[in-house]
């Protein structure tokens, strides 16, 4: 799978752009705050839908528009197909395949994918609770539109549960009408989590084993709010449940939910030990990297292609040895990278340089 070209209009900082990528090694180069990784932003929202940066549509807008377009022309197993976005002002997001207007996001999910490294996720295992949700829920989604449609649910159950805990008046009817909905999609989504993390961590202690010449092992796990040895989703679901009625007075007297897949947690360990604590930024960094490559991989096994890698201004973080494992395994893939100086990869490359919202190829 290869992006040929995007275009940009009214999104972010591009007025209007339109740019054409090699099938092989791109780097976008520029200083900061020019609009590099808007570029990677706007190629990433074919995959799930979503940024990776964790904003609003309405943020993607540029300032004093009333829409935004994005639009894609890729190659996927020697088939060309499209795909555009346009936002607008009003909260509505129209999404088109192949010319075709499609209904809902989640019909766009796994049609085009790609792995996203930024400095973000660098920090992926000390980071908040939430950047590690929103890691493996992207990316379930983009594999697995179920998985997308559920979670979505899931969270209009929780925002309608919270504003009642705010102002219960009694209402206790509704409220077991909204656990119940949350118990019910709660399980279905740790059923998808454990599948997927356990695959992650399988594939990802393989490469990290490799970057660290066999000496470490890596092990991810998933951290359940509520906890159960048994993974089917009727036992999950009543477990769920019984956890929510033994705090239920203590959530009304906050107002918040307690109990609940967000507030679920993913561990990193090292050599069984806990890589939040013990592990140094290198074997952090080792970690993420491999944690990203096994993502490629998942996808490679499920969709039969490899994804589109991007690496947003993370390069430059990383030292020789990093760089030229991550050079070794994404082989025959097609690579876009930022970075502030013009970075050579040491293969055959297609360079353009931004400034100020103007992206031009350079020799």
């Amino acid at each position: 799978m290869f992006i040929k070209n995007i275009e940009l209009t009214n999104f972010r900082n591009y007025e209007h752009q339109k740019i054409f990528f090699s099938h092989e090694t791109n780097i976008i180069f520029g200083n900061n705050a020019q609009g590099k990784t808007n570029i990677l932003e706007a190629i990433s929202l074919f995959s799930s839908g979503k940024s990776y940066r964790r904003v609003s549509d309405k943020n993607l807008i540029k300032y004093d528009c009333d829409f935004a377009r994005i639009r894609i022309e890729f190659d996927s197993f020697n088939t060309e197909k499209s795909a555009e976005i346009i936002f607008t002002k009003g909260k509505n997001k129209f999404i088109k395949l192949n010319g075709i207007s499609l209904s809902r996001t989640s019909e766009l999910l796994g049609v085009f994918n790609c792995v996203v490294f930024s400095p973000e996720e660098l920090y992926l295992i000390n980071g908040a609770p939430e950047l590690r949700r929103n890691f493996i829920d992207l990316f379930i989604s983009s594999q697995k539109p179920l998985y997308y449609n559920t979670l979505k649910r899931y969270y209009k159950v929780l925002k309608q549960k919270n504003n009642l805990l705010k102002d219960i008046n009694n209402n206790f009817e509704t409220l077991n009408i909204w656990n119940e909905e949350l118990a019910e999609n709660g399980a279905k989504i740790i059923v998808y989590r454990k599948e997927y993390l356990a695959e992650l961590s399988k594939r990802a202690n393989e490469a990290y084993k490799k970057i660290s010449g066999g000496r470490e092992e890596l092990k991810i796990l998933y951290n359940q709010n509520v906890s159960s040895e048994n993974y089917e989703k009727s036992d999950l679901k009543n477990r769920i449940l019984e956890a929510i009625e033994r705090k239920k007075q203590k959530e009304i007297a906050i107002g918040a939910s307690l109990v609940g897949i967000h507030r679920d947690d993913i561990d990193f360990f090292i050599d069984g030990q806990d890589a939040r604590i013990f592990a140094s930024q290198g074997q952090q960094r080792s970690a993420i990297i491999s944690l990203k490559m096994a993502q490629a991989e998942i996808i490679k096994n499920q969709s039969g292609e490899y994804p589109v890698f991007l690496f947003d201004d993370v390069m430059s973080e990383l030292d020789s040895e990093r760089r030229e494992f991550i050079a070794s395994e994404i082989k025959n893939s097609q690579v876009i990278i930022t970075s502030t100086d013009r970075y050579s990869s040491g293969k055959k490359e297609k360079f353009f340089y931004v400034e100020n919202g103007t992206v031009r190829e350079v020799t």
